[in-house]
């Protein structure tokens, strides 16, 4: 028996053409979302991370410039001695506890728009005061360390345990090992070298201490010797200033860069120096993520930005980076441990 024509033209089951074009249509759509968000997790995954980068590398250089400063002048901050010139590896310097943009001799200029610092500090047991020794006679001094000798400056290590000099004078006991330490910022990064070990007016030697620092900048908290003659009671006395007739309060008055022997004030470089009682400075740590477009509108800005501004123009993409600032002030306590020195 042959089969109906209805039975034979039974159209077969699935997808028209049409079905098919709009089914993949809307898997198109959905993929396309789909890597939308995957790329804006991403992406915000890769800002989180370079945040958090930016945070610990931040940490971590500020730390390191803390934990120095706050040592600075241990053993060197005696009037007798504060800004004597010394040798140290062949390059002549001031004994001061901390010097902001020392000469480029001294410490090559950074990156642009970024400042220096040259800190220094002994790590010897002795009196701060120093040690007086004799005219011609041998006088005892440390073996194997550094000192520094008055009448006139001068700084070496000591490899015996006795010297002499026709003249009188005090030594200064530096220890074992001093630090005289360079710090700048190189390409990006927080950089530092050891005197004492090194040649520093060298580029060359300095050690990266931490990644994608991109601008330090620093100013000295002075006493300008502005506190009305004679002082509230209960207060330090001092000498007047011999420009102002004013007595010094021994307090941080103003911030500046202004190094201390330059002060437009009365009184010896040392005593000056001896009235710079604070450092404030400020970090900005970088992300390590380039961002394609510009995330940064303006430069960031610090308490010292009247005096030190942050710039960041010298990288012609600094806009593409997002920036962390780190700032404090550290006292110098070595300094003011000394109290009002006599003749200050």
């Amino acid at each position: 028996m042959r089969p109906s024509s209805r039975a034979m033209h039974k159209p077969s089951a699935g997808f028209s053409l049409v079905e098919l074009m709009v089914g993949m249509v809307i898997g198109m759509f959905g993929i396309i979302v789909m890597l939308q968000v995957f790329a804006l997790s991403e992406e915000r995954k890769r800002t989180t991370t370079g945040g958090s980068d930016a945070m610990t590398e931040g940490v971590m250089a500020l730390y390191a410039l803390q934990r120095d400063i706050r040592q600075a002048g241990y053993g060197v901050s005696a009037l007798d001695i504060l800004s004597c010139p010394v040798t140290v590896s062949g390059v002549t310097i001031a004994l001061a506890p901390v010097t902001i943009n020392p000469a480029a001799a001294i410490v090559p200029a950074g990156d642009a728009n970024t400042d220096t610092l040259l800190v220094i500090y002994g790590n010897s047991e002795g009196q701060p005061q120093g040690v007086a020794y004799v005219a011609n006679t041998v006088n005892p001094t440390p073996a194997n360390r550094y000192v520094v000798i008055d009448s006139p400056c001068t700084a070496a290590p000591i490899s015996s345990g006795a010297t002499s000099r026709a003249v009188a004078g005090t030594f200064y006991d530096l220890g074992l090992a001093p630090k005289v330490l360079a710090y700048a910022v190189r390409s990006g990064n927080l950089t530092m070298c050891d005197y004492i070990a090194q040649d520093c007016s060298d580029a060359a030697n300095y050690a990266t201490v931490a990644n994608n620092i991109v601008s330090l900048r620093a100013q000295y908290g002075h006493d300008n010797v502005t506190t009305p003659n004679p002082l509230p009671a209960g207060s330090m006395a001092g000498v007047p200033d011999p420009l102002t007739g004013k007595i010094p309060a021994y307090r941080v008055d103003t911030y500046d860069q202004t190094q201390a022997q330059d002060l437009p004030v009365g009184a010896t470089a040392a005593c000056k120096w001896a009235r710079t009682g604070a450092v404030r400075l400020a970090l900005v740590a970088r992300s390590a993520l380039f961002e394609k477009d510009a995330v940064t509108a303006a430069a960031p800005v610090w308490e010292g930005s009247d005096g030190a501004p942050i710039d960041l123009s010298g990288n012609a993409d600094w806009a593409n980076f997002r920036y962390k600032v780190f700032q404090t002030v550290v006292p110098l306590r070595n300094v003011t441990w000394m109290g009002v020195q006599e003749g200050c």
